[in-house]
């Protein structure tokens, strides 16, 4: 609209491109006319190291098919493949990919989780410096109120299943990470 203030934001991912100056510009066309403001880009001769010591990641949610409206079954492979050209190595996932299994009243695990969508998960990002999972703990998990003996029994016995289960695919214990609450704002959320 007409007098509203408007940022450009310019990406150059320059692959295959050989050292050096290059110049163009962007030109802003409107009803009576266009400005044109000259762009310069100086690529130096370095080469960034395939893998980083800090890590990169930002919430894309990439296990479930249709988590934000522009990701698809189809598409969810192109969306992962322009991510890790941008070097983001930690993907995240909610805890849909981690189900909790089944308990009895003490507290002990009758039935194990399912493990299908965590392993699918993990096949869509091979060799990933870690493996982020928002939990969204509860003031209870299943029916067990937090913080009797049979909720830490249940605790116990669902961090270790997954614990194991993350070694088994190749997962060292330093890439798994679980973010238990997120943007605390309730006091039971701090504890």
């Amino acid at each position: 609209p007409a007098g509203m203030t408007r940022q450009v934001w310019l990406t150059f991912h320059p692959d295959d491109v050989k050292p050096g100056v290059y110049e163009g510009g962007v030109v802003v066309a409107s009803a009576p006319g266009g400005v044109r403001f000259p762009l310069r880009m100086h690529l130096y001769p370095l080469d960034f190291p395939d893998q980083q010591s800090l890590h990169f990641g930002g919430w894309d949610y990439t296990h479930r098919p249709r988590y934000f409206d522009f990701i698809t079954e189809e598409s969810r492979p192109e969306f992962i493949a322009h991510l890790r050209a941008h070097l983001v190595d930690s993907p995240w996932a909610t805890r849909t990919v981690m189900p909790r299994g089944t308990y009895d009243e003490t507290g002990a695990m009758t039935s194990p989780p399912s493990t299908h969508l965590f392993d699918t998960w993990v096949d869509l990002w091979p060799g990933a410096a870690q493996y982020m999972v928002f939990a969204d703990a509860d003031h209870h998990f299943e029916s067990l109120p937090k913080w009797t003996p049979e909720f830490n029994n249940a605790i116990k016995a669902w961090v270790t299943f997954w614990a194991d289960h993350a070694s088994s695919k190749g997962i060292a214990p330093e890439q798994f990470v679980l973010l238990l609450v997120d943007e605390p704002d309730e006091p039971y959320m701090d504890e």
